[in-house]
């Protein structure tokens, strides 16, 4: 009986780690091509932001489904001892596999690690899409204004007279 709930704990074990992994290989990526993706905004590359971007919803869609695998591998964990769902916790694992402390909390450390940077450069790529959008204003502004300038036209009297875009001008009808 005893060789059994320990094939049990391991197959479960097993499967949790797998998750972990999952999440942190995923994670890995993610931050590659987050980099990637810094380098691409600040260079001004639309062409590669773009090609980045989709790489990251991709990337982003595998850590989520990731993170649906372990949460479900650890809920089947806990279920023998947690009574409210809502409070699923990795560390509670602990309870169930003593003998596993060591690793679990390794993969506690891992996940919050790599959480705590993915908040990080993503918080990073939003700032400076968002400076990167603002200048980009800016600029266009300027542009316009400097064209706006140059198509001054003035009255016979010599003062500024103002002629919509698009109406000819000096055109004999």
């Amino acid at each position: 009986m005893t060789e059994q709930t320990d094939t049990i704990n391991d197959l479960a074990l097993s499967r949790i780690s797998q998750s972990v992994e999952g999440l942190n290989r995923t994670s890995q990526e993610l931050f590659m091509v987050m980099d990637e993706q810094i380098q691409a905004i600040v260079s001004a590359d639309a062409e590669r932001v773009e090609k980045l971007s989709e790489e990251h919803s991709i990337l982003h869609g595998r850590f989520k489904e990731h993170e649906r695998e372990f949460v479900k591998e650890l809920e089947k964990s806990l279920d023998k001892i947690m009574d409210d769902k809502r409070k699923i916790r990795l560390a509670a694992l602990k309870e169930i596999y003593p003998e596993s402390a060591t690793k679990i909390e390794q993969w506690k450390m891992v996940l919050s690690e790599n959480t705590r940077r993915l908040q990080k450069k993503h918080n990073q790529v939003v700032d400076l899409l968002e400076f990167a959008l603002a200048r980009n204003a800016k600029l266009m502004h300027s542009i316009y204004s400097l064209g706006d300038s140059k198509n001054t036209h003035y009255s016979p009297t010599g003062g500024k007279s103002e002629v919509a875009s698009g109406v000819a001008v000096n055109h004999q009808v």
